[in-house]
């Protein structure tokens, strides 16, 4: 990971996420044209490879196994077991119209904005220099200054190897 500044991740966190948002959607409204397309009340929306992921778990499929299948087979086995999902709501992250991830309300959600400004109020200046992994699915963050941890929504994170 290349060296920059905790500004210009957080320059860069703000830039990516401008199109964020969280939605809790009835599972019910949910169908599934393929492993890469779902629609919500018959809107179509792309589901980005982590998403991908998310829900082959959730419905307990092996994700290998759907991307060998034909998109019929897909949808079949997708819309069959999402039926079974005992949940009534599923909490869907989107970037404009993709979905980025797919969660139960159990999970807490953490933007990596606020992850950023935890580091602000533990007087991380802005200058600090940083080894960071930034885009739309994923953000991995390295400060080498010696601390050990910190919370984020009440979850410590940060824990030193």
């Amino acid at each position: 990971m290349p060296m920059t500044t905790l500004e210009k991740v957080c320059e860069r966190a703000e830039t990516i996420a401008i199109f964020y948002e969280d939605h809790p959607v009835k599972v019910k409204n949910i169908r599934f044209q393929s492993i890469e397309m779902l629609e919500i009340l018959g809107e179509p929306h792309y589901l980005r490879p982590v998403a991908q992921q998310s829900i082959a778990n959730r419905l307990g499929i092996p994700i290998q196994y759907l991307r060998k299948c034909p998109q019929e087979i897909q949808k079949l086995n997708l819309n069959y077991w999402i039926e079974k999902e005992r949940n009534e709501e599923l909490f869907l992250r989107f970037d404009r119209t993709e979905i980025r991830a797919i969660f139960t309300h159990r999970y807490i959600p953490t933007d990596n904005r606020e992850v950023l400004e935890r580091l602000r109020k533990l007087d991380y200046p802005l200058d600090t220099r940083v080894q960071c992994s930034l885009d739309g699915e994923f953000m991995m963050l390295n400060i080498p200054d010696g601390r050990e941890t910190f919370a984020v929504n009440g979850t410590i994170t940060g824990l030193k190897m």
